[in-house]
């Protein structure tokens, strides 16, 4: 159990950054999905509750700021819902 609990918190079972993405952002943060097989883009989803081993995916308080960052609300296109019209453009001139 002992080890269970410390692969857990280390850096390699990655939900130490999880845990503390959730207490920084005070609700359960998104994360990056990274790029689908076929005709994908980089997308962010909901993170789930609970997950053996996250790894060291990066993690944001909302929609919005994963947005911001350049990940999609949408797996095989670009799309932006929660930005303004110059936002989009702004991120994806940066792509």
């Amino acid at each position: 159990m002992l080890v269970l609990l410390l692969l857990d918190l280390s850096p390699l079972g990655g939900n130490s950054y999880y845990y503390y993405s959730w207490i920084r952002c005070g609700e359960q943060p998104v994360h990056s999905k990274g790029v689908g097989l076929i005709n994908g883009v980089p997308h962010y989803e909901n993170s789930p509750k609970f997950a053996f081993v996250r790894g060291t995916t990066p993690y944001f308080c909302n929609e919005r700021e994963a947005e911001l960052a350049g990940y999609s609300a949408d797996a095989s296109d670009y799309s932006f819902p929660n930005l303004s019209d110059d936002e989009a453009r702004s991120v994806l001139e940066k792509k």
